[in-house]
């Protein structure tokens, strides 16, 4: 247990205040009241994902480009899927410029 005067001498140590209340002078919870020697917090910077998307983004195009090349090269054969395969591509590419351009 702690004793009556341990007590009282945490009552005199300003940490701060409710919202009601009005904070006494020179006891501000400030940076100007941190003793000049004593650190501050540091947080370590967010981990940035931006570059994750966006490979995520290029093998997604990567993947639909093959999966197209599949279907119109391999099943459907002949002379025309070429030029269905090669809008299916442009279409990708297109989509995949403007996801990477979005990605901030």
């Amino acid at each position: 247990m702690m004793s009556r005067q341990e007590g009282e001498a945490f009552r005199d140590i300003p940490y701060g205040h409710y919202a009601g209340e009005p904070q006494p002078a020179g006891s501000g919870g400030g940076p100007e009241s941190r003793p000049v020697g004593e650190p501050s917090k540091v947080y370590p910077p967010r981990a940035e994902q931006v570059n994750l998307f966006r490979f995520l983004v290029v093998l997604m195009a990567m993947v639909t480009i093959l999966v197209l090349a599949v279907i119109c090269l391999v099943i459907v054969g002949g002379t025309m899927p070429w030029l269905s395969f090669g809008a299916g591509s442009f279409t990708v590419f297109l989509v995949t410029v403007v996801a990477l351009d979005k990605i901030k």
